[in-house]
């Protein structure tokens, strides 16, 4: 990972757009921009082969690359926009080169809507908002989807960033394409540097996002995303799509790193590669383990044949993630009814890989499931149902709408207690909170509480789900939504879970961050609330990312040394049409 604090590219003048794009482009720059055209419409073709109910669980990261994908590849119609550009907005609703850029001088004269906001105790930037509306009015100044980890007195946050692609777009395609932003700390997350992950020199490079961090010390981090690249040009200069996950390692932090590791990598014109996640073994570092979703239209699967398959893999390094082994299967499902998605993985202190996971079977409810190895990930015992649960929202498709129009899902958290060896999962459900709702796609409306369940016996059997914070007394709304949970659990049993709140607002639309925590093996927990102001869910404003897009989740962090007591996550806030990327500490 680079991590470089210089602010730009050595020997790179920032100009203004405009004046960039009036100078003479290198010979190569329209055969590069067509071949990366190239790649993105093979992009839009093999997710437009996955089953329409299918399309609907890919990630936020994977339907932002699908819109710009789409709006970069159709020819413009007179409003404007793509020959395909409709679907592309119908099927998300349903469904080492740009280091710390510093823009200034000559750019863009765009009003800067990033006025400073009040922020609670505890709470402090992590991206920068004074790099947002200047290369764009329109797009460019979303930060959100955030994973944290800590170790000792480095945090590092990883995060959706539109504002990276485009400032990426300065250099390519002497460079490829990034949706990743990075921030870091070296005081435990009470000051953070932001800047922008680089794709490389490879203008068929794209990192897409879905980013998740983890470290095994103070200089070493991992950074796993979404990547979109190609092959290397056969003998008539052709190249053919690739699809998958890539895996960057700081040895140092702030330093100059080398090109990601490829996790895996399959054939993008049958794979979608989407929602990795990422673990290193907290007794053997040079062990990091990452899941995936395979949405496979091969049809040439040995269990699913000519089936559409969808799949929850992981792949191991036992090398600090240079090198990575060939795919294991978790969980897959053959056909285009049943589905998995939204794995979590962790090393437990007995040294078992457990990964968790939703299922969505055609027939009964969605459910949150775990499966564990006792072999070091070379093969799983059969999928323990932790417990079955009500969608949320308006039940649309598998990912429902919430008001104010953002789509959220029910994916587990997973975390492990170092000393007791408990397991726990939190997720949202709506059990218990189900009401008719005339306008909603399904006929009702589900509002999600956050819950939490233990296991102590290494995941064999789970507790009841039990509410993460009650409705406070004095409620007098409808309902009120609770979503995208983030848990941990520190070196002194300490057990916190944070989330998104609609609890201050009787009308279920303005949100607060809340954290809810307990020294009780999660039970009686005190909530926390760490926004200072509730903010409005703004969407379809940045024109880089999906419609309805919020984030698909957010993560809380513990010391992974078991140093220092306490927590550390990121969390976005919306301000006005703007988000960004805040982290709290308690």
């Amino acid at each position: 990972m680079k991590l470089s604090t210089k602010a730009g590219p050595a020997g790179f003048a920032l100009l203004s757009l405009p004046v960039l794009l009036a100078l003479p482009q290198p010979l190569s720059a329209q055969s590069a921009k067509e071949a990366s055209n190239a790649r993105l419409q093979e992009y839009v073709k093999s997710i437009q082969q996955i089953p329409g109910s299918g399309q609907s669980l890919l990630s936020s990261g994977a339907l932002n690359l699908y819109r710009i994908a789409v709006r970069q590849t159709q020819k413009p119609t007179l409003n404007g926009v793509g020959d395909d550009d409709r679907h592309s907005d119908s099927l998300v609703r349903s469904g080492n080169a740009t280091m710390g850029f510093s823009l200034s001088g000559g750019t863009m004269d765009l009003t800067l809507r990033d006025a400073a906001i009040p922020l609670s105790p505890g709470v402090v930037p992590v991206s920068d908002p004074s790099k947002d509306f200047q290369l764009s009015a329109v797009a460019g100044f979303t930060q959100s989807e955030t994973s944290t980890a800590w170790c000792g007195n480095t945090v590092v946050v990883g995060y959706n960033d539109t504002g990276a692609f485009l400032r990426s777009l300065l250099t390519f395609p002497n460079n490829g394409l990034t949706l990743d932003g990075v921030g870091f700390s070296t005081d435990q997350g009470r000051t953070f540097s932001s800047l922008d992950l680089g794709a490389g020199g490879d203008a068929d490079n794209f990192l897409a996002g879905d980013p998740v961090v983890a470290c095994s010390s103070p200089t070493s981090f991992y950074y796993s995303t979404l990547f979109e690249t190609a092959t290397a040009p056969d003998s008539m200069g052709n190249r053919s799509p690739l699809a998958g996950i890539a895996v960057f390692n700081s040895n140092h932090l702030p330093s100059s790193g080398s090109m990601p590791a490829i996790a895996v990598m399959k054939d993008g014109n049958t794979h979608a590669i989407d929602k990795d996640w990422m673990t290193v073994d907290p007794k053997n570092h040079a062990h990091v383990f990452v899941t995936y979703t395979d949405f496979d239209s091969s049809m040439t699967s040995t269990t699913c044949g000519d089936q559409f398959r969808t799949a929850i893999e992981i792949v191991r390094s036992y090398d600090v993630g240079k090198t990575f082994q060939k795919p294991v299967v978790v969980h897959e499902e053959c056909g285009d009814s049943d589905f998995v998605q939204g794995s979590q993985v962790l090393v437990d202190p007995n040294g078992k890989i457990q990964v968790a996971y939703e299922y969505f079977p055609s027939n009964g409810p969605r459910q949150i499931e775990i499966q564990t190895s006792i072999n070091n990930a070379g093969s799983f015992a059969p999928p323990v149902v932790v417990s079955p649960l009500t969608a949320t929202g308006d039940g649309q498709s598998l990912f429902p709408n919430l008001e104010g129009g953002f789509r959220t899902n029910e994916f587990p958290s997973l975390a492990t207690d170092p000393i007791t060896k408990d397991l726990y999962l939190a997720w949202t459900d709506a059990t218990g909170n189900v009401v008719p709702d005339l306008f909603s796609y399904s006929g009702y409306y589900g509002y999600g509480n956050i819950v939490v369940s233990r296991s102590d016996n290494g995941g064999g059997t789970w507790s009841s789900p039990r509410l993460a914070s009650p409705t406070p007394a004095g409620f007098t709304g409808r309902g009120r939504d609770q979503f995208m949970p983030g848990i941990a659990v520190d070196h002194s049993s300490r057990v916190a879970v944070c989330y998104y709140d609609r609890r201050n607002d009787p009308t279920n639309q303005r949100i607060d961050r809340y954290c809810s925590s307990s020294n009780t093996q999660g039970q009686n927990a005190t909530d926390q609330r760490f926004t200072a102001f509730s903010f409005t869910p703004v969407t379809n404003a940045d024109g880089i990312t999906a419609p309805n897009y919020m984030g698909d989740y957010d993560t809380l962090a513990s010391d992974s040394l078991y140093i220092n007591s306490g927590f550390v996550g990121g969390f976005q806030i919306i301000s006005g049409i703007n988000p960004d990327v805040y982290a709290v500490k308690f």
